[in-house]
């Protein structure tokens, strides 16, 4: 493991405004449809829920587009690892990525493929498309609790400016814990 010096870790380019903005709101809005879709069952009762449920299920989807598309077209990229990061971390940092996105995708598809399956299948193919969704919720949770160990790694162990590059605004890159100075 090597820590870069601190003047190493100020040079990496921190996310724009705009990447900062879409990271930050689509992870608030990831987390407010889990916990808003806590008790799937009640939307299966009700039509009028289930097209809510489909509404957000497809904004989650349009945010995460549009922050796909800025990230890749206009941000070079999601990652901010330095140059100096060993290939096995860059790899998994770009498979982090990538599977979230996934993930999200498969989530809102497998909750769209619901609702049609309550018009258009019997209980066994609810069954199914909910199992399904339910898998790749499990999984993108299981990603971004990766996601999130691996910034803490980089901000508390590595100290490389990776966690500031994404400018938490809890946690300003040039204070100690809890604001104090270094």
């Amino acid at each position: 493991m090597t820590n870069l010096p601190p003047a190493a870790a100020l040079q990496l380019r921190p996310h724009g405004r705009v990447a900062k903005f879409l990271h930050w709101s689509t992870t608030a809005l990831l987390l407010f449809a889990y916990i808003d879709n806590g008790d799937f069952t009640d939307a299966l009762r009700s039509p009028a829920a289930m097209r809510m449920e489909a509404f957000l299920g497809l904004g989650v989807l349009a945010a995460f587009a549009l922050r796909f598309v800025w990230m890749h077209r206009f941000n070079q990229g999601a990652t901010r690892l330095p140059a100096s990061a060993p290939a096995w971390e860059q790899a998994l940092s770009r498979l982090a990525h990538f599977s979230i996105y996934l993930c999200v995708v498969a989530i809102v598809a497998t909750g769209l493929l619901i609702m049609a399956a309550q018009n258009f299948a019997g209980s066994q193919g609810i069954n199914l498309a909910r199992d399904i969704h339910e898998f790749f919720t499990n999984l993108t949770l299981i990603v971004i609790g990766g996601h999130i160990a691996a910034a803490l790694w980089h901000k508390l162990m590595r100290r490389d400016g990776v966690w500031e590059a994404m400018g938490t605004p809890w946690w300003k890159p040039k204070s100690g814990w809890f604001g104090r100075a270094k």
